[in-house]
């Protein structure tokens, strides 16, 4: 990230009114001030592509086999605790301000001079020294020192460096280097807890384990990369080093942001972990998206590759990166004319030959007025734009439209003849032609395609392109030997059958179904749209052999037979059981299967399909779940009717969870002989714990006595 910023600011090789072009390329004129234009990626596209380690994440890959495939050739090192000292540049100013964050004492290490928790410590300049003020609530100052040396703040908690009405939260020590110009504080602090600010400030919270994993480990090799031990600070907290966060912000008595725990969970479970080359960490650069190629970045394993994981049409939800549109005003071209001259046209004249239009730009002349700037490098072609890879926007398909149609067969195929001229699509981005039985739709990034059947008919009810599908990726296509058609498109997929109709397929629940294998699976063709559930939480889609739901947080998870059934019945996810969190497994007897829930278990048995929740959920798995004494539910779980306790019966016995007493599990035949005394009304009252083992047999304690039972299965009631 650092070669972003420096690189920023190269400028292009100028040449003088009335030399020759370098090459005999079109120039393309501005229209109504500007050129519109289309993109791919955002940034360098040097080693891994953020969004791409997401779309992996997603598809089931490892934080290792995301890094393998960003930095080929580099291993996995790990390195012991050490300080890293963060440069806060962006906190800097004619003075510094500190507080503790806790409202702890802080100490000056230089004097030893002690700062009350209500106090400030204000750092300024005095020459080359660092002097600090101590200021009361009030603003009147308590004590002033100078220090000839970089004085080092410490608490006993958290410092807060002031800006304004809040100010950013750091672990750590807080020191200020002396010498002239600007007060920066420095942040003394573990690398662990320097990257517990980094990787939130560099990949969304939300993001799968494994990105964020994946995420960590390149920010911690980056930074070991780069150290700079000999200035007054080893890395910034800017994207000329990498963000950093700190531990939160705030603004006044609110927290704007603070760090997520998911992203902390990253940093520990890779904890000290980097890649390495050749025995030293590795400059592990990232960047948001490549578009679908990595970029050179000059190192042995920052190489261009091809990277399906980071286009469009294979990106994470969410991921508007893999491909953009743009306009680049005259004004903002015209930056780079000599003499204050006015960009009259662009043209592209040298690419590096990777991906669509011939890969990232590498050489493009700007021609003004007053001349003909020549821009190179991937720094020179980006203006204000994502990245350099980049093409003039259009309509026009170039013969792409008529070519997929003639591979379809012509007037001979499927679709026919032609009964209108190619169109542009309405939002610019594409053409089109219609034929007698079908169309075909084209766009520079995702090509041309044939649209016809039934997908071709339901996909013009839902608006076209205009739609949440987008543009068609593949043409419409026959299912291997079954009796339909699908196609997909950039938002989803259209699957027809004849007994179930053409179908949406989008989003997680389409990433599921695919991964079990489409149609083929044992979930066959969907038989309704994907669709919101009521409560806008997550998707679901019903299919002939069982149904997906989908949420943020529970993933998408592939529901059928008796458990399907038992928690339709029940109201599916606005049942008290929620949504799934699990898929459907066998129980270890091989007797039954089971699947979690947010709020408890469905198991499928012998005694039928029964939900299992709360302390009764608890007390069964203790005495060995399924395979334990109790074994199988052949009840629901009930309540007692002097409303104290909640119960169910197993096979084996019983569990009754009673409020201030506990869940116990009560085993045959104690659960026999209480019920033969009247249960809880008897004077035997409530279990105060389970059945255990006593001698050769079994004793279960209750409030008014207990239940022994002996090795030949009789049971004696005992009261106190």
């Amino acid at each position: 990230r650092a070669v972003l910023a420096v690189a920023a600011v190269l400028g292009g090789v100028l040449v003088p009114l009335g030399a020759a072009p370098a090459s005999a390329a079109d120039v393309v004129a501005p229209v109504d001030g500007g050129w519109e234009l289309r993109g791919h990626g955002w940034g360098h596209g040097n080693g891994m592509s953020q969004w791409g380690a997401q779309s992996r994440a997603a598809a089931g890959q490892t934080a290792d086999e995301i890094l393998d495939f960003s930095y080929p050739g580099t291993t996995t090192a790990v390195t012991g605790p050490r300080t890293l000292r963060v440069g806060l540049t962006a906190l800097g100013g004619p003075s510094v301000s500190l507080r503790s964050a806790e409202g702890r004492e802080l100490v000056v290490s230089t004097s030893g001079r002690r700062v009350r928790a209500d106090q400030t410590l204000v750092l300024d300049r005095s020459g080359t020294s660092v002097r600090g003020v101590v200021r009361d609530p009030g603003g009147a100052a308590a004590w002033s020192e100078t220090w000839t040396t970089a004085p080092v703040v410490t608490s006993s908690g958290r410092l807060l460096v002031v800006r304004g009405s809040g100010g950013t939260v750091v672990e750590g020590a807080v020191t200020v280097p002396t010498g002239s110009g600007t007060v920066v504080p420095v942040n003394v602090l573990d690398l662990e807890a320097y990257l517990r600010g980094v990787v939130p400030a560099e990949s969304p919270a939300s993001w799968h384990p494994a990105a964020l994993q994946a995420q960590a480990v390149a920010a911690r090799s980056y930074v070991l990369a780069t150290l700079t031990p000999r200035a007054a600070w080893d890395t910034c907290d800017t994207t000329a080093c990498q963000v950093y966060l700190g531990y939160e912000t705030r603004s006044g008595s609110t927290t704007t942001w603070r760090q997520p725990a998911s992203t902390n969970a990253a940093v520990a479970a890779t904890a000290g972990r980097y890649r390495a080359y050749g025995g030293a960490p590795a400059f592990t650069q990232f960047s948001s998206s490549n578009g679908g190629w990595s970029a050179d970045g000059g190192k042995p394993y920052l190489v261009p590759r091809e990277d399906p994981f980071s286009v469009r049409t294979g990106s994470a939800t969410g991921d508007a990166l893999g491909t953009w549109t743009a306009r680049l005003s005259v004004e903002t071209a015209s930056r780079s004319c000599p003499s204050g001259g006015r960009a009259t046209g662009l043209a592209v004249t040298g690419r590096d030959g990777r991906g669509e239009w011939g890969g990232r730009i590498t050489r493009l002349e700007v021609h003004c007025t007053t001349g003909v700037a020549v821009r190179t490098g991937a720094s020179g072609s980006r203006f204000d734009l994502r990245s350099s890879w980049w093409t003039f926007a259009g309509a026009r398909s170039d013969g792409a439209v008529d070519a997929a149609w003639a591979a379809s067969g012509g007037d001979r195929g499927p679709l026919r003849a032609a009964v209108g001229p190619e169109t542009s699509t309405p939002d610019g981005r594409g053409a089109y032609r219609a034929y007698e039985r079908g169309s075909v739709y084209w766009t520079a990034t995702t090509g041309a395609h044939v649209v016809r059947g039934a997908p071709a008919a339901r996909w013009a009810a839902l608006g076209f392109e205009r739609s949440s599908l987008g543009y068609p990726v593949s043409g419409t296509t026959p299912v291997p030997g079954r009796d339909g058609l699908y196609q997909h498109f950039e938002g989803g997929s259209l699957y027809y059958n004849r007994a179930t109709g053409t179908r949406v397929v989008a989003g997680p629940v389409r990433d599921r179904w695919a991964s079990l294998g489409w149609e083929g699976s044992a979930l066959g063709f969907p038989t309704s749209d994907t669709t919101a559930t009521p409560d806008r939480r997550g998707t679901y889609q019903h299919f002939q052999g069982g149904s997906v739901y989908a949420t943020p947080s529970t993933g998408a998870r592939v529901l059928s037979g008796a458990l399907r059934s038992s928690w339709a019945q029940r109201g599916w996810e606005r049942s008290p059981l929620g949504y799934p969190t699990g898929d459907a497994g066998r129980t270890a007897d091989g007797r039954g299967s089971y699947q979690w829930f947010q709020g408890g278990l469905l198991l499928a048995g012998p005694g039928g399909t029964r939900a299992l929740t709360g302390g009764v959920l608890d007390a069964w798995a203790r005495s060995g779940s399924e395979t334990g004494a109790l074994a199988y539910p052949t009840t629901e779980q009930g309540a007692t009717p002097d409303g104290r306790a909640a119960y169910q019966h197993f096979q084996g016995g019983s569990v009754y969870a009673v409020r201030g007493l506990g869940a116990s599990a009560v085993e045959r035949p104690a659960r026999d002989a209480w019920a033969r005394a009247g249960w809880e009304r008897s004077r035997l009252g409530y279990p105060t714990g389970s059945t255990r083992p006593a001698g050769r047999g079994t004793v279960t304690p209750f409030e008014g006595g207990r239940v022994v039972v002996d090795a030949a299965g009789r049971a004696v009631v005992e009261l106190s």
